[in-house]
């Protein structure tokens, strides 16, 4: 029987070497937070494959073709993709804060804009931040203002050739415009007028756990999560040294324009269980801007536990 047990362990030890957490991540802000992960700084106790996706096609497939075990999304995307039916689960909330609205002369009101341009899509963390303070202002979209979209380096030149007045902006793109455009002021705070309308704050990006990754490797997603915190972490308490090791995936962003991006986000790793209510309100904001969440209704399975 000892024998039996013996071999039965080292057969498990030897499975579990083989596998790894694959993570899925985007390039932008998310990098700096997981920067202790990706530079080996920050200790794992399961082997983890990191890659970055560049479109929403990306994402799709790879959790289609199970590429994909933990993912770190916009929550207002990845409460889009569980509503079409993905099946992914929000673990943690990772960024709270980090989105302003840049122009060139100091407003008092939303309804002093007519016209901003924003690098995320329908449906995206910046346009469902926009929209819905427009909405709360008595503004409809379409008769009062309108919203056009953009990757950051058009919007970028667009506002330095001054063709566009207001831009909407994550960081560390609002610190990359200030830095090139002299004449470039932040005139709004997105986490302050948010603050004013709705109890709680935003939870900007997300960690996504699939299902299968779930169901058959559960201690060690637990673990990868306990790696990402501790990454995540790591960036809160110490931005100069995590700015310094995300420089090599930020290639095109001088270091002080990161540096300087750093003290207008807000890094706070957060379980799922101790902010669903902030996560509710959430999405129940979302569904008033997005058909696809609306007809969704049920989130409940949105969480993970």
């Amino acid at each position: 029987m000892k024998k039996i047990a013996v071999i039965l362990v080292i057969a498990i030890l030897m499975a579990s070497v083989g596998f790894a957490i694959n993570i899925l991540m985007p390039v932008g802000p998310t990098v700096i937070s997981m920067a202790s992960i990706l530079s080996n700084n920050v200790e794992t106790q399961v082997p983890v494959n990191i890659s970055f996706w560049k479109n929403m096609d990306q994402i799709t497939s790879d959790i289609v073709s199970k590429k994909a075990d933990i993912l770190l999304l916009p929550v207002s995307f990845g409460a889009t993709l569980y509503a079409k039916g993905y099946n992914i689960k929000l673990a943690a909330v990772t960024l709270w804060k980090g989105f302003y609205i840049l122009g060139r002369k100091n407003i008092d009101s939303l309804k002093e804009i007519k016209e901003i341009y924003t690098p995320q899509g329908k449906g995206q963390t910046a346009d469902v931040m926009i929209r819905y303070l427009m909405s709360q202002e008595g503004l409809v979209e379409g008769k009062d203002y309108t919203i056009k979209y953009a990757a950051p380096p058009t919007i970028l030149a667009l506002f330095a050739s001054k063709k566009i007045d207001y831009t909407l902006l994550p960081e560390p793109y609002v610190s990359l415009v200030l830095y090139k455009v002299k004449d470039a002021k932040i005139v709004m705070s997105m986490y302050d007028l948010w603050a004013k309308r709705v109890t709680g704050s935003i939870p900007i990006t997300g960690v996504f756990v699939t299902e299968n990754a779930l169901k058959d490797h559960p201690l060690e997603v637990g673990e990868a999560l306990s790696a990402i915190k501790s990454s995540v972490t790591f960036a809160e308490n110490y931005p100069d040294k995590a700015v310094e090791l995300s420089l090599p995936y930020l290639k095109g962003l001088p270091k002080n324009v990161i540096l300087e991006s750093m003290k207008r986000m807000a890094f706070n790793f957060k379980y799922v269980y101790t902010i669903n209510k902030i996560v509710a309100n959430y999405i129940k904001i979302m569904g008033k801007i997005n058909p696809v969440v609306k007809e969704k209704k049920d989130f409940e399975g949105f969480y993970a536990k």
